[in-house]
C-alpha cells in the first residue's frame, strides 16, 4: 500500500494535538487547525513569523519561551 500525501494530510487535519513546522531559521512554515484551536492563534497570524516571538511559550517547567529555550 502505497501512503499518498493526501493521507498525510488526513492525518494532519485530523489530530487533536497542535502540530506546527519551523524551518532552519525558525520561521514557522506550518500552524495545524488544532494549533489554532489550542492556542488562539490563526495559521494567517503564525506562518511566516519567527517562533521566537513569544507565540511558543511551551516550557513545562519554567515560563520561558520554547524557541529561546531550544536556542541554547
Amino acid at each position: 500500500m502505497k501512503i499518498t500525501s493526501a493521507t498525510y494530510e488526513k492525518i494532519i487535519a485530523d489530530l487533536q494535538d497542535g502540530l506546527y513546522f519551523v524551518d532552519r531559521d525558525r520561521i514557522i512554515t506550518f500552524w495545524s487547525m488544532a494549533a489554532e484551536r489550542i492556542s488562539g492563534f490563526s495559521a494567517v497570524e503564525v506562518v511566516g513569523q519567527p517562533c521566537a516571538d513569544n507565540i511558543l511559550t511551551m516550557s513545562m517547567r519554567k515560563a520561558t519561551p520554547f524557541a529561546k529555550e531550544a536556542a541554547r
